[in-house]
């Protein structure tokens, strides 16, 4: 058996942060059940995602979270860091068994632990519509959870007044009966959470709005107001 060993000094420094992290988590989580297991393995870009699909088929994974390909300087500049990544994320997102999420680091710095006494992280995300969106807020029920952080569910809703083609806010091209049908569930499912979760840590807002354009201004707004924002992919 061949023994690798990275010795790359920015990929060395990731990993050791990764570890700090989840070990972090484990230890306080203990009687949970919650375990680390750190794992090596060297592939090519090109079959990167096969191999990641693989792992989390085999280990029965739930969600697989990947770099983005972009970091942020200095000067708040997105800079590409690596352009074979983007490759890699858009075929896991593909061709992965579970759900898959893509961490975008603003560069706010590394935490180590959140307390457990008092709000340390502000914490928000952004509902639409879609079977993304609905994802995307049960995982942040979980964020929620922790008695450090504090939820802000924001939900983007239409603008009644405004002259608008559609009856939602997404770009995606479905029927109207799926739409309805997408609706439907999207209202459900809001409902329930709102129900077991908002109050305390959990701060519910609403916006509405007219236009793409009008979404793309609320987002911008959000900017420095927040350590984390959990997003859906797509509106679909």
């Amino acid at each position: 058996m061949e023994v690798a060993t990275v010795t790359d000094k920015i990929v060395v420094e990731m990993r050791d942060q990764i570890s700090s992290a989840i070990k972090t988590y484990e230890e306080e989580h203990s009687e949970s059940g919650v375990t680390l297991r750190r794992m090596l393995a060297l592939s090519s870009f090109s079959v990167m995602h096969q191999d990641i699909s693989i792992l989390a088929e085999n280990l029965l994974v739930s969600l697989v979270v990947l770099p983005f390909h972009k970091y942020q300087a200095s000067d708040g500049n997105m800079i590409e860091a690596q352009s074979k990544l983007r490759y890699v994320n858009r075929k896991v997102l593909q061709y992965a068994p579970c759900s898959v999420g893509i961490l975008v680091d603003r560069g706010f710095g590394v935490t180590n632990k959140i307390s457990r006494s008092s709000i340390f992280l502000n914490a928000a995300v952004i509902f639409i519509g879609g079977k993304d969106d609905r994802e995307a807020l049960a995982y942040a029920s979980h964020v929620a959870l922790h008695p450090g952080v504090k939820l802000t569910v924001i939900r983007f809703l239409l603008d009644t007044n405004a002259i608008a083609k559609s009856t939602r806010l997404g770009t995606c091209k479905i029927s109207l009966p799926e739409q309805e049908e997408e609706m439907k569930l999207d209202d459900e499912f809001f409902a329930d959470f709102y129900e077991r979760h908002v109050g305390g840590h959990v701060a519910y807002v609403e916006k509405y709005l007219a236009n793409s354009a009008e979404t793309m201004s609320a987002l911008q707004s959000l900017e420095g107001k927040y350590g984390l924002i959990i997003v859906g992919r797509g509106g679909g």
